[in-house]
C-alpha cells in the first residue's frame, strides 16, 4: 500500500495536470469565440452605430429606437453562440471527467491493491451535468449572454449619447483592454475553467467514495501565493469526510485541490496558508489580507479562518467588529 505522500503528490500532479488541460481549453474557446461570436457581432455593432447617425437631427428617442433595433440582432447571435458553445464546453469537460474515473480507478488499485466498482459513463455524465458554484454551466453562459447584450447597448447608447466618434464608441465594445469583449472572454474562461475543476472533483469524491472506508476523509489544498482567496485560505489544511464537506471549485478560477487520506492515516505535513502567510514581509502580508486585517493576523488575535464566516464568505471590518469588538481594538 502507498504512504500517504503517494497520494499527496499524485494529487498535486493531477491538479497541474487539470491546469494544463484548462489553458488548453481557454485557447480553443477563445479561437472559436473570435471566429463564430465576436467577429460576427462586432460588424453588426457598427452598422448599429452607422445606422443611428443616419438618422441626423431627429430626436434622441427615434435614434435610440434605430439602434436599439439593430442591436437585437447582436444579442440573438450572442444568445445562440454561447449556448452552442456551453455544449461544446461540456463536450470536451465530461471527456475530460471519464479520463479522470479512468486515473482514479487506476491510482486506487496501486495505492489499495484493489479493484473498486466502476463508475460507469452514465455515473460520469451525471456527475457532470451539475451546478457548479450556483448555476449549471448553460445557465452562467445564458446569463453572461443577457450581461454582454446590456453592457454592448450601455455603451453604444452612452457614445451616442456623447456625440462620440464611431471609432470611440466601437473601441469601447471591442478593443479596448476593459472592453465588453475583454469582460465576456474572461468571464467564459472563469466558467470553463470551474466547470472543469467542479467535475473533476466530483469524479475524484465518487471514486474515493468506492474504497469501502478505505479513503474516508481528503485535505482540502490552497495554493501558497498572493492570489489565493480569504475563502481558500480559511479551507487550506481543513480535513472532511468523503462525500461531506465543500469540494473545489470554491469559487469561479479555484485553483485548490482535495488530497486523499487513507483511513487511520494523519494528513501529510505541508505547510499551511497560514504558515506561508506568516513568513512573508508585512508588505505582502499587507496585500493579501489588507492593512487592518494583516495588522490583526500578526497580532495573534485572528486566525486566518477568522476572516471568513461558517459559510466561507469573507467578513468585512464592521462584521468583525460587531462579533467580538474587544478584539479590534
Amino acid at each position: 500500500m502507498a504512504e500517504p505522500e503517494s497520494l499527496r503528490d499524485r494529487a498535486i500532479q493531477r491538479g497541474i495536470s487539470v491546469q494544463r488541460f484548462n489553458r488548453g481549453l481557454l485557447r480553443r474557446i477563445a479561437e472559436r469565440e473570435n471566429e463564430k461570436l465576436f467577429k460576427a457581432i462586432e460588424k453588426r455593432i457598427k452598422l448599429a452605430i452607422r445606422a443611428a447617425r443616419r438618422r441626423g437631427p431627429l430626436v434622441a428617442t427615434e435614434r435610440n429606437q434605430t439602434v436599439q433595433q439593430r442591436l437585437n440582432v447582436v444579442s440573438r447571435i450572442t444568445r445562440n453562440r454561447l449556448n452552442q458553445e456551453a455544449g461544446e464546453i461540456y463536450d470536451e469537460v465530461l471527456e475530460l471527467a471519464k479520463q479522470e474515473r479512468d486515473r482514479q480507478e487506476a491510482m486506487l488499485i496501486a495505492v489499495l491493491g484493489v479493484k473498486i466498482k466502476h463508475i460507469t459513463d452514465a455515473e460520469v455524465e451525471r456527475l457532470v451535468d451539475r451546478h457548479f458554484n450556483g448555476a449549471m454551466l448553460g445557465q452562467w453562459l445564458r446569463h453572461l449572454a443577457t450581461q454582454t447584450d446590456e453592457k454592448i447597448r450601455r455603451k453604444v447608447q452612452a457614445g451616442l449619447s456623447a456625440d462620440e466618434e464611431d471609432e470611440v464608441i466601437a473601441a469601447r465594445v471591442t478593443d479596448d483592454r476593459r472592453s465588453v469583449f475583454s469582460e465576456t472572454k474572461a468571464a467564459i474562461a472563469a466558467i470553463a475553467s470551474s466547470a472543469t475543476l467542479s467535475s473533476v472533483s466530483r469524479v475524484q469524491q465518487a471514486a474515493w467514495l468506492k474504497t469501502d472506508g478505505q479513503i474516508d476523509r481528503y485535505m482540502w489544498t490552497a495554493i501558497l501565493d498572493h492570489r489565493t482567496c480569504p475563502t481558500c485560505m480559511a479551507l487550506d489544511g481543513k480535513v472532511f469526510d468523503v462525500g461531506r464537506g465543500p469540494i473545489p471549485t470554491a469559487h469561479l478560477l479555484c485553483r485548490c485541490v482535495a488530497i486523499p487520506l487513507l483511513a487511520g492515516s494523519e494528513p501529510p505535513e505541508v505547510t499551511s496558508y497560514s504558515e506561508w502567510l506568516t513568513d512573508q514581509p508585512e508588505s505582502i502580508q499587507n496585500d493579501i489580507l489588507g492593512e487592518t486585517k494583516a495588522r490583526l493576523f500578526r497580532s495573534g488575535k485572528f486566525e486566518i479562518d477568522e476572516f471568513v464566516d461558517n459559510k466561507g464568505t469573507p467578513l468585512s471590518l464592521d462584521e468583525m467588529r460587531g462579533l467580538d469588538p474587544d478584539l479590534m481594538a
